[in-house]
């Protein structure tokens, strides 16, 4: 049996047991105009019909020994057709099928574009909100006195005091945090400077400044790391950027063996960010999510060289 026949075969079984009603469209399709084609058509719908059960299995998916004596009863009929019946119908289901395939090429095209369209609409919309800073001072401290010490919250078992040389903690190896008690709406630019004086950090030692979000304050897990915040972290490899899904932005790899002073600016632009590193730029770019609900600077340490970090300033901008 050639691979035409075969193909004819299954198209009219698929069409004559009501398991395809496009097949059986292409087949009643492809006999219309023709009397002739007609005529073979309804004998082989006559012959299937004088199947035993036939009216049960046309409502219904036929078992397969049904369809194997529908497939023989169509093969004895096929020597009998027109000369033209098998490239008449052959020719209708290639259309059809070439339909659909171009129908689905259709739909995943319009699918691609709509995709690209929400995306670029998405990006038009994010780049066109970029926040811009004003300038506006909100909190300025070298941390020369207590005062300033207690315009921010404190989290940890450790304490923190204010003298000449910056502020410093005192406790054991445990994370300790300390937050300003002002908050600002994620919908005005927020920026952060800190001049930190960072001794040389082993590999349980880390330094974190951040604009951590939350509804009265940022959220902190286990760890006592913001859940979702802009931050740099500074550890005995190098300094890494995080954005507010926790995932690396930036990595500079830079030994910390030496202590060395460490000027940071992070910059909260909506759905940009910049971080700066002693004035040279270590990220400046979108990120995935921005920032929410309202933003608190801050700043964590863990380890046990904590103790020996000061900071000496600690400035908030709008």
């Amino acid at each position: 049996m050639s691979t035409q026949d075969a193909t004819l075969q299954e198209l009219i079984v698929r069409a004559l047991t009501g398991m395809d009603q496009r097949a059986k469209q292409a087949f009643d399709a492809a006999s219309a105009s023709d009397p002739e084609l007609k005529q073979f058509c309804a004998e082989l719908d006559e012959v299937v019909s004088l199947l035993s059960g036939s009216r049960d299995w046309r409502a219904a998916p036929p078992p397969p020994e049904v369809r194997e004596r529908v497939r023989q009863a169509v093969a004895q009929k096929l020597p009998a057709a027109p000369p033209h019946f098998r490239k008449v119908m052959l020719e209708s289901d290639l259309g059809r099928r070439r339909t659909m395939s171009g129908l689905i090429i259709v739909v995943v095209m319009v699918g691609v574009c709509l995709a690209l369209l929400v995306g670029w609409v998405t990006w038009r919309s994010s780049s066109g909100s970029t926040l811009k800073l004003e300038g506006t001072l909100v909190r300025e401290t070298s941390f020369k006195d207590m005062a300033d010490v207690r315009e921010f919250n404190t989290f940890g078992e450790t304490l923190w005091y204010a003298s000449n040389d910056g502020l410093r903690p005192e406790g054991g190896e445990e994370p300790a945090a300390l937050v300003n008690n002002q908050t600002t709406p994620a919908s005005q630019a927020l920026g952060l400077d800190a001049d930190i004086k960072v001794p040389g950090l082993d590999a349980r030692s880390s330094v974190m400044v951040f604009i951590a979000e939350g509804s009265g304050g940022p959220a902190f897990n286990a760890g006592l790391r913001p859940a979702s915040a802009l931050a740099v972290e500074i550890t005995s490899e190098g300094i890494s950027v995080f954005g507010p899904d926790q995932a690396p932005l930036r990595t500079r790899t830079v030994a910390q063996s030496e202590p060395r002073f460490v000027r940071l600016r992070l910059e909260h632009l909506g759905p940009r960010v910049r971080v700066l590193v002693n004035g040279e730029t270590l990220f400046d770019g979108p990120i995935m999510r921005p920032l929410r609900g309202n933003l608190s600077a801050g700043l964590r340490l863990s380890g046990p060289q904590k103790n020996a970090v000061r900071f000496n300033a600690f400035r908030i901008q709008r």
